[in-house]
C-alpha cells in the first residue's frame, strides 16, 4: 500500500469531484483525468499519478455517482448509532450480505467542556451513519430485522433519519433505467456507449436525457475518504445541522477555512464540511472559523466513509 502525499497538488484534484457545480451540469462537465489536468495547468500523467496514490493508499475509498431520492421510488434512511468499530466489523465486512445497506459513515466526534478544575478538557465520542435504502417506513422496519445484532439494540441507536426533502415529481421508468445504469458505473470509467446499447436508445438521446438529470439535481458525484490514511495530516469533518448551501457563502468569505476545505455535502437534516488541518491548533482554528458561522456544529475525525459495492436499488418494491 502506498502513501499518499497529500501536497496542494493532492487537494487540488480531490477539490475537483465536488461535481456538478458552478454551472457544470453536464455529463461531459464531469471530473475526469484530462479535464481535471487542463483546469490545473498541469499533465494529466500528474493526475493520473496522484488519484493512483490516493485510491492504493486507501484514503480515497470511492468515487460514486449517487441519485438524490426525492425523485426515486425509494428512500435514503441514515441509522445514527454511538458506535464506530462495531459498525465497521458488523458491516462493512459483511456488505455483501447487506445489499440494502449503500454506505456507512464512521468517526469520532470531539468537543470541548469545562472540567471540574475550571479548565478546558477535550472529550471524544465515537459514532456511526448507517443509509439504508427502503421504500417506506415498513420496509425499513423489515431491513433491520436482517441488520448485525449491534444494530438492533435500542441503546446503540440515537436516532433513525428519513430525508427530510419534499418529494418531487417522479422520474419516468425510462428516466429511473438509466439513472441505475448510471449508478453501477464507475464515474471515472463511465460510458455512455454501453448504457444506450443496453436501454437500446440512440446515444444522442441518452446524452440529452443524462444532462437533463444532472441539471435537475436528480444524479451527483461523491467522494468515500478513510480519513486514518491521509499520513501527516488531519482529516476534519464540520457537522452543521441545515443543508450547506445555507453555509457556503459564509465560509467562502473566510480565506483560512477555504483554503482548509476539501469537500462538503449533505446528509439528511445535516451538512458536512471536510476540512484538512496540519495539526489540531488548526483544528481548533478551524473550528473557531466555524463557531462564528454558527456556534452549534459539531467536530467529527477519525474513521471515514465506505460504499458498498454490492448495493441494489430497485425499481419498486420487492426488488432490494
Amino acid at each position: 500500500m502506498s502513501v499518499v502525499m497529500f501536497d496542494r497538488i493532492s487537494r487540488d484534484i480531490i477539490k475537483k469531484f465536488q461535481w456538478p457545480m458552478d454551472g457544470l451540469d453536464r455529463f461531459s462537465n464531469r471530473p475526469c483525468v484530462y479535464r481535471i489536468a487542463k483546469e490545473l495547468h498541469i499533465h494529466p500523467q500528474v493526475v493520473r499519478n496522484r488519484l493512483s496514490e490516493l485510491f492504493d493508499s486507501g484514503f480515497i475509498n470511492a468515487i460514486k455517482f449517487y441519485a438524490n431520492d426525492r425523485f426515486m421510488p425509494w428512500v435514503r434512511y441514515h441509522i445514527l448509532m454511538n458506535q464506530s468499530k462495531e459498525i465497521t466489523v458488523a458491516v462493512v465486512n459483511d456488505f455483501e450480505s447487506l445489499p440494502f445497506v449503500e454506505r456507512v459513515i464512521v468517526g469520532t466526534l470531539r468537543s470541548k467542556v469545562y472540567g471540574d478544575s475550571g479548565k478546558i478538557e477535550v472529550t471524544e465520542k465515537d459514532f456511526g451513519i448507517v443509509s439504508v435504502i427502503a421504500f417506506n417506513d415498513d420496509d425499513l422496519k423489515r431491513k433491520m430485522k436482517l441488520l448485525p445484532n449491534c444494530m438492533k439494540q435500542d441503546e446503540n441507536i440515537i436516532e433513525i433519519m428519513k430525508s427530510t426533502t419534499r418529494k418531487s415529481d417522479s422520474i419516468s421508468r425510462l428516466e429511473l433505467s438509466i439513472v441505475n445504469g448510471l449508478l453501477r458505473q464507475d464515474p471515472l470509467k463511465a460510458n455512455l456507449t454501453k448504457l444506450s446499447e443496453d436501454l437500446s436508445i440512440p446515444l444522442r438521446t441518452l446524452r440529452r436525457k443524462v444532462d437533463n438529470l444532472i441539471h435537475n439535481g436528480v444524479i451527483y458525484q461523491e467522494v468515500s475518504f478513510n480519513a486514518d490514511k491521509a499520513t501527516g495530516v488531519l482529516i476534519v469533518y464540520i457537522i452543521m445541522l441545515s443543508q450547506y448551501e445555507r453555509y457556503l457563502p459564509r465560509i467562502f468569505q473566510d480565506k483560512f477555512l477555504e483554503n482548509r476545505m476539501l469537500l462538503y455535502k449533505n446528509l439528511s437534516k445535516f451538512s458536512f464540511f471536510i476540512m484538512h488541518a496540519a495539526n489540531f491548533a488548526e483544528v481548533d482554528e478551524i473550528e473557531e472559523g466555524f463557531r462564528k458561522i454558527n456556534p452549534h456544529h459539531w467536530v467529527a475525525y477519525r474513521g471515514g466513509s465506505y460504499n458498498n459495492p454490492y448495493i441494489e436499488y430497485g425499481s419498486s418494491q420487492g426488488d432490494t
